[in-house]
C-alpha cells in the first residue's frame, strides 16, 4: 500500500474497497447466521482472498514496480509455507516439552517458538538479499561484527 500511494496508483484500485466491503457484508451476514462470531472472521478472511489479496499486488506490478507478479506470489507463498510449517512444528514441540501450563512454560514456549523461527528463517533464507541487508543494518545499528 506504502507504494501504491507513493506512486500515485489510487485510481487504477479505485472499485476494490467497494467489491471489498459487498463480499464482507454478504459474506459476514450468511456466515454469521450460520456459523456465529466465527462467521463475521470468516467473511473478513474471505472478502480480503477474493479483492485485497490479489488486486493490490496487481495494480502495483502492473503500473509501478518493474516485478513479475508470478514472482511476487511465488515468494509470498514460500514464505507463507515456511511460516506454517514453523508454527506447526513449535507447537507440537511445546506439546512435546511441556505437559501442563505454568507461567514458567509459557515464558519457556515463547522463548523456544522464538529461537526455532528465527533459526529456520536464517536457515532457509540467509543468502537472499534481503537477510544481507539486514545483516547490514544489525552490524551498523548495534556494531555487531560477528555478522
Amino acid at each position: 500500500m506504502t507504494f501504491r500511494d507513493a506512486s500515485g496508483l489510487y485510481w487504477n484500485d479505485r472499485y476494490k474497497p467497494l467489491a471489498e466491503a459487498v463480499i464482507n457484508l454478504a459474506a459476514s451476514v450468511y456466515l454469521t447466521i450460520h456459523y456465529g462470531v466465527v462467521g463475521v472472521i470468516w467473511g473478513g478472511i474471505i472478502s480480503t482472498l477474493l479483492t485485497c489479496f490479489w488486486v493490490e499486488p496487481y495494480v502495483l506490478f502492473r503500473n509501478g514496480i518493474d516485478v513479475k507478479l508470478k514472482d511476487y506470489f511465488k515468494d509470498y507463498f514460500k514464505y507463507a509455507a515456511v511460516t506454517l510449517l514453523t508454527a506447526v512444528f513449535s507447537k507440537w514441540l511445546y506439546n512435546k516439552l511441556f505437559c501442563e501450563v505454568t507461567i514458567i512454560n509459557f515464558i519457556l514456549g515463547v522463548i523456544l517458538c522464538l529461537v526455532i523461527s528465527n533459526a529456520v528463517w536464517i536457515l532457509l533464507f540467509r543468502k537472499r538479499e534481503e537477510m544481507a541487508y539486514l545483516r547490514n543494518v544489525a552490524r551498523d545499528k548495534f556494531g555487531m561484527r560477528f555478522l
